[in-house]
């Protein structure tokens, strides 16, 4: 006998919750539908259980640096329409009040 993962009850729950009209006619194909896709999620948590010596342990790394103001020789601050001192100029965007 296979396992429900999802009733009809629940189905009717979650869709009052998600503010979602459910006609009669549409209950059970969707709850087979959520069925199939929890069984398959369910499917996937018991292969990566049994295949956790498998993944590499990894500490955590601060990944963040000091930034560094450095003088831009490139290009591309030369070509752009408003530059200053090696910097482009931008547009003030967020008043300050």
């Amino acid at each position: 006998m296979a396992v429900t993962l999802i009733t009809q009850e629940e189905l009717l729950k979650l869709a009052t919750l998600s503010c979602i009209k459910l006609e009669a006619h549409e209950v059970e194909p969707l709850r087979e539908s959520l069925e199939a896709v929890l069984g398959y999620a369910s499917r996937l948590k018991d292969i990566a259980a049994q295949h956790q010596d498998l993944h590499i342990q990894q500490k955590s790394t601060n990944v963040f640096r000091v930034d560094k103001a450095t003088l831009c020789t490139d290009p591309l601050v030369e070509s752009a329409q408003v530059h200053e001192n090696n910097y482009f100029v931008v547009p003030v965007i967020i008043k300050q009040s």
